[in-house]
């Protein structure tokens, strides 16, 4: 297992997984290879993506960006995916272990993240450390 940055040739493997992890359940979202395509690219000018390889193949990532607030710094975990298939064996935790440390050595003190609620995300999510919150929820409004 190997955690590095993303790197422009990535894209590809990245994308398909975004776009296979976001169009199964709970999501059932519809992306399609080029939008898909897109997302990934406007994270990388924008934030920090991880990749996980195995044997030479990328099999996860994570994104995420930075927020300034009056008290300091936030870190905000945009978005975690590991293939199915590697999921279960240590990939996510390496991925958030290796975010986490980015975070840190940019002076942010605090790590949020938000999850489908239908999503069985709580166990992974608690056994690393992460706290549900109280305080704020989300909105949304179609337009």
């Amino acid at each position: 297992m190997l955690v590095r940055k993303f790197k422009p040739k990535d894209l590809k493997e990245v994308a398909t997984i975004f776009k296979d992890g976001s169009n199964s359940p709970p999501y059932d979202e519809k992306w399609t290879d080029k939008s898909a395509t897109e997302k990934i690219k406007e994270y990388f000018k924008s934030g920090i993506i991880f990749v996980v390889e195995q044997d030479s193949k990328v099999v996860g990532f994570v994104t995420g960006f930075i927020n300034t607030y009056y008290a300091g710094k936030d870190g905000f975990i945009k978005d975690i995916f590991v293939d199915p298939e590697y999921q279960h064996k240590g990939f996510g935790k390496a991925l958030i272990s290796e975010i986490e440390l980015y975070f840190k050595k940019q002076g942010v003190n605090c790590v949020n993240l938000r999850s489908n609620a239908k999503a069985k995300v709580s166990k992974f999510y608690s056994k690393l450390g992460f706290k549900k919150g109280s305080i704020m929820i989300g909105w949304y409004k179609d337009i």
